[in-house]
């Protein structure tokens, strides 16, 4: 059965898929497996545990050819990544149409994001190719890539090394059907990337999680700053005073995980960094106008320490969701990191100092 894992050892890291396989289809290549087109509870639990980043590294599935339907020699091919969820979302457009799905190995990252790292490549569709026997298995020589796979593949080496030519399909999933029906020439708004907010929505699930991180961190901070001329607390009324002190920060994550991602297209400024900052100078003014609720001195050097931390952290996880988007290129986000991250540290040192200067200045 053309269905490979490249490393043996690295089984542990493929998900089972056997329950979403529904018999086989006789090849030249021997018994291929046929694909089901619609998705399984245990699919849509796996879909659920993807999007919260839970045991993301185990989310590939194993490369090689699949079946949808009764494909034939004459029936169209689609590449796609071995990312699960990106393979889900193919399978389920594809209805009762029969067509064959050769699976490359992107190490379980989807098509766009293993593009831009070089694992969606034209070495790893020609060594498929030679591997499934894909020219057994079909008389055409044509590959039908989904779109943004284009920056990560020289569609001319795959044409020369393995004599397959490249089309790229639609953006979308679900244009698929339409686009092969039409003889694969795609309409204008097949091209068209969009972001629009349910899009973006999907996205913060995964962004909440990894901030999450910064919520322990918080806490001990302002626990340990507080230790500083606490005013003879006891241990319990610290980590009160510490848990108030770090809700305007839990709020932050929210501003920065899922409002700045919700009004993206309407915050001013390209640049992500500089999207946070305002979010983050318009929370930090909040925060500073009700100081008392989070039991913070009046004190300039806390509220300027506070300013700066929260401003920092907001535009930090703006920053962090270029990585999601489709409104700035791989360099354009090296650019705008490397500028950017240097100036929230250096924002971040100042502010844990003043936080410091003014837990001593306290009477």
């Amino acid at each position: 059965m053309p269905i490979s894992c490249p490393d043996e050892k690295e089984t542990a890291l493929y998900l089972d898929i056997s329950h979403a396989i529904n018999g086989f289809v006789d090849s030249p290549a021997g018994p291929i497996a046929r694909i089901a087109t619609t998705l399984a509870v245990k699919d849509i639990l796996h879909d659920w545990k993807a999007r919260w980043s839970i045991q993301r590294n185990h989310f590939r599935i194993p490369t090689g050819i699949y079946a949808v339907g009764n494909p034939g020699e004459s029936s169209p091919v689609l590449v796609t990544a071995n990312y699960k969820l990106t393979f889900d979302k193919l399978r389920i457009e594809l209805g009762t149409m029969n067509l064959w799905i050769l699976v490359i190995e992107t190490k379980g990252v989807n098509v766009w994001c293993s593009a831009g790292k070089g694992t969606f490549s034209a070495p790893e569709v020609i060594n498929k190719i030679r591997q499934t026997g894909l020219a057994k298995i079909v008389s055409h020589r044509q590959l039908i890539l989904p779109q943004l796979a284009a920056p990560g593949v020289a569609a001319h080496t795959i044409r020369k090394a393995a004599g397959f030519k490249v089309v790229y399909g639609p953006i979308k999933a679900q244009d698929i059907p339409a686009f092969i029906a039409n003889g694969c020439k795609a309409a204008p708004a097949m091209r068209k990337v969009t972001f629009d907010l349910a899009e973006r929505i999907v996205l913060t699930p995964v962004e909440l999680l990894m901030a999450s991180k910064f919520i322990p961190i918080i806490v001990i901070m302002f626990f340990l700053i507080n230790l500083i001329n606490n005013g003879g607390l006891s241990f319990s009324q610290m980590l009160k005073v510490a848990g108030f002190n770090s809700l305007p920060y839990l709020i932050a994550i929210l501003i920065g995980c899922v409002i700045v991602p919700v009004m993206l297209p309407v915050i001013p400024f390209k640049s992500f960094a500089a999207k946070g900052t305002l979010a983050g100078m318009i929370w930090s003014l909040i925060v500073i106008r009700f100081g008392d609720v989070f039991m913070y001195s009046s004190s300039w050097q806390i509220m300027l320490a506070n300013s700066l931390l929260l401003t920092s952290l907001i535009s930090f996880l703006a920053l962090n969701f270029t990585g999601s988007t489709p409104y700035t290129s791989f360099s354009g986000t090296q650019k705008e990191t490397l500028q950017a991250v240097p100036i929230l540290i250096i924002a971040s040192l100042i502010g844990i100092a003043l936080l410091v200067i003014g837990r001593f200045a306290l009477k």
